[in-house]
């Protein structure tokens, strides 16, 4: 990952970290707001072998909140980076 640089002719430094804490916050809202919505298995159960893809998407689900918090993971690199 390559870090931004604090300079005379870039971002201030505060305006970055602000942004940079939104985004943080907002990242953290949308794992809450995905872990909410996990997989229920009523929701698979009129699917031919109901029971392998209820854990199929419980395993997608959990999956696609691996990466939001990798990028969360990386946005608190940056902004520990830069202050």
């Amino acid at each position: 990952m390559h870090l931004p640089q604090i300079n005379i002719n870039g971002t201030l430094r505060s305006d970055l970290l602000e942004d940079l804490i939104v985004a943080k916050r907002s990242l953290e809202h949308a794992i809450e707001k995905l872990s909410a919505c996990s997989p229920h298995g009523r929701d698979y159960q009129t699917y031919p072998n109901g029971s392998l893809v209820f854990y199929e998407a419980q395993r997608e689900h959990a999956d696609r909140i691996v990466k939001v918090r990798q990028v969360l993971a990386e946005i608190a690199t940056i902004a520990e980076h830069i202050v």
